[in-house]
């Protein structure tokens, strides 16, 4: 899970995406009915839900009854997520701090 957060984290270009994100969130709050046809949360739980289902069939899992590999992908999206916006401060690379989040998860939190 680590190298595919990271390159989908290195292929998001998340720099130009925060002011993207920045402008959209502006847009939701003055035309609400935008947020409807987005479905930008849609796009992300089918990403989700697809990584789960590959991480169940490559592990022996049932994606349909096993909660291990979709918490493994949330938990993945989270270290992804965390890294991104500590990666806005300038403080070191997304890459950088994917490993760091994801040696932070191996060792339990």
């Amino acid at each position: 899970m680590r190298s595919v957060i990271k390159a989908m984290a290195v292929a998001a270009i998340f720099g130009s995406m925060h002011d993207q994100m920045a402008l959209l969130q502006e847009l939701y709050e003055r035309y609400p009915q935008l947020f409807a046809k987005m479905r930008l949360g849609d796009q992300i739980d089918a990403t989700m839900l697809a990584l789960a289902t590959e991480l169940a069939a490559r592990t022996g899992a049932d994606a349909d009854t096993d909660q291990y590999p979709h918490l493994l992908v949330g938990a993945s999206f989270a270290a992804m997520q965390t890294a991104e916006q500590r990666a806005r401060t300038g403080e070191k690379d997304i890459e950088t701090l994917i490993d760091d989040a994801f040696d932070l998860l191996a060792r339990g939190l």
